[in-house]
């Protein structure tokens, strides 16, 4: 015959059994339960020295806790633990705190209750009856989770009536669960940068960790022990005092708490806004904002509080103020400083001291600033506002060497004053060269560069090629040498209506800055 659990209506049916003159074996046979069972029993129900009239009298709790006071009191126990689960929940998203502390503390307040390995044991069962994404293990101010959802949202072209999907990033809190979701035309560096940043300002401060899924965006080489993040997005994090931390491929475990995340925003926001039409970002992002805010209202399951409640008490306290400004995206290029001890980025120069020059550098630049660093050191050796001028040069003077330092003091009227005494026609051409470079300095060097011409040259064949170089609009100091070794300055050039010894003067054209531009 078949052994089975006895129950405590099957315990006052053998007492009336019993009382009946039954033999155990015919009671086993008539409740289906072994022979030996019942003599178990009827032992216990003995050992208890109670009647039985009054045995049959008790409810059934009193029959279980009188044949089982072991199993009573470990009931009792369970009871007194599991009344602390949720206040161990939340404790245990705060820095510091351990299941031994919890037990330590659980101890003093209940010397009779479970010993270290149980109480660890009964917790942990309970942690993984909750939904999955409440995840609670993770501490307070400590993580942000950030991934784009496999599915997109759509806005309507108002002109073509076409369809454009937009990517949906998802952030959530370790600690509070709080959520933010923001639709973004793509998953490209500059959008993710942005929404980052919305979602900062959104939670009005930074955790002490990003934790991206692989992106593009945000990782440039997935690894699971040093992965290489996106340079831009470093910085940014770097800007808002936080870390970079991206899971790890192909460890689920890593990202279960975003992509649970994911999953309820599926249900309580792509779901909701299902069948309305929308013409822009903007107008769809204020929807996502107030499906987001029921979401983060509304309690979690089986608890009496919300996303909400768990971020304003325990999270919002812990994470780190804002900075004063937004993180600006930066243009990396990697170059080597010119033998004029400048570099060249996007048609402008920006000097660098001298003794860097042709070595390796790495240019940092935002919109308002250009930051120069050797690539071996990482060392910023300059920083300048940055230019939009075209052509032009920003110059700090202490970059420059001595000798060329000397010439930066010079002026547009030592030259031509110097250039006057060789002739009109080299005053005239130096006055172009200043027209025409870009840069003071460059006009400096090649009005130097032919004056000492005349080590080699009489003054009027340095006139001569001025005059020369002047006509075919050649501007150089290059032009200049190239005539007087060649022996041009003493070919004819000129139409026969045109005399060769007419002076030339400073144009006078509205668009020519002339002379004192360089004062």
């Amino acid at each position: 015959m078949a052994n089975r659990r006895i129950e405590m209506l099957d315990i006052k049916h053998l007492l009336r059994l019993k009382s009946q003159g039954r033999s155990n074996r015919e009671i086993g046979q008539l409740l289906g339960m072994h022979r030996n069972t019942v003599n178990s029993y009827i032992k216990q129900l003995k050992s208890t020295g109670q009647e039985e009239s009054r045995l049959m009298e008790l409810d059934n709790s009193a029959l279980h806790e009188l044949l089982h006071p072991h199993k009573a009191q470990a009931t009792a126990r369970y009871e007194t633990l599991s009344g602390q689960f949720l206040h161990y929940e939340r404790e245990l998203k705060k820095v510091g705190a351990t299941l031994y502390i919890l037990w330590e503390k659980y101890q003093s307040e209940h010397p009779d209750g479970y010993g270290y390995t149980q109480f660890r044991k009964h917790v942990r069962a309970y942690q993984k009856t909750q939904e999955v994404s409440l995840n609670w293990t993770h501490k307070y101010g400590d993580k942000l989770f950030l991934d784009f959802t496999g599915k997109k949202l759509p806005i309507v072209n108002k002109v073509s009536g076409e369809v454009e999907w937009k990517e949906v990033l998802v952030c959530i809190l370790g600690g509070s669960n709080y959520t933010y979701v923001e639709a973004v035309e793509s998953q490209r560096l500059e959008h993710f940068l942005e929404a980052v940043q919305n979602c900062f300002q959104f939670l009005g401060g930074v955790s002490q960790a990003v934790v991206p899924d692989n992106l593009k965006s945000a990782v440039t080489t997935a690894d699971n022990y040093e992965p290489t993040v996106n340079r831009n997005f470093s910085a940014m994090a770097l800007h808002y005092g936080t870390v970079v931390l991206p899971t790890r491929s192909l460890k689920p475990k890593d990202k279960a708490l975003v992509e649970g995340a994911v999953k309820l925003v599926y249900q309580r926001v792509f779901y909701p806004l299902n069948n309305i039409k929308f013409y822009n970002l903007s107008d769809l992002n204020t929807a996502i904002r107030s499906q987001l805010d029921q979401h983060n209202n509304r309690p979690f399951q089986g608890r009496e509080y919300s996303r909400r409640d768990l971020f304003d008490q325990e999270e919002k306290p812990l994470l780190s103020p804002l900075p004063s400004e937004r993180f600006e995206r930066r243009t990396y290029r990697k170059t080597r400083v010119n033998k004029d001890t400048h570099i060249y980025l996007d048609y402008h120069y920006y000097s660098v001291p001298n003794q860097y020059v042709d070595k390796p550098v790495l240019i940092q630049a935002t919109s308002g600033q250009v930051e120069v660093f050797l690539q071996k050191t990482h060392e910023r050796i300059a920083l300048h506002h940055r230019s939009s001028q075209r052509g032009g040069f920003t110059t700090n003077p202490q970059h420059l060497p001595v000798n060329v330092r000397l010439v930066s003091n010079w002026s547009v009227e030592q030259f031509t004053d110097q250039a006057a005494e060789i002739g009109e026609k080299t005053k005239a051409f130096f006055y172009k060269i200043f027209e025409h470079k870009a840069h003071p300095e460059q006009a400096y060097k090649a009005c130097l560069g032919i004056l000492k011409l005349n080590k080699c040259y009489a003054n009027k064949r340095i006139n001569d090629a001025c005059g020369r170089a002047d006509y075919f609009n050649n501007y150089s100091y290059q032009a200049i040498k190239n005539i007087l070794n060649k022996g041009l300055d003493q070919v004819h050039y000129l139409p026969h209506n045109q005399e060769d010894n007419q002076p030339q003067i400073e144009a006078a054209h509205p668009n020519i800055r002339g002379g004192k531009y360089y004062e």
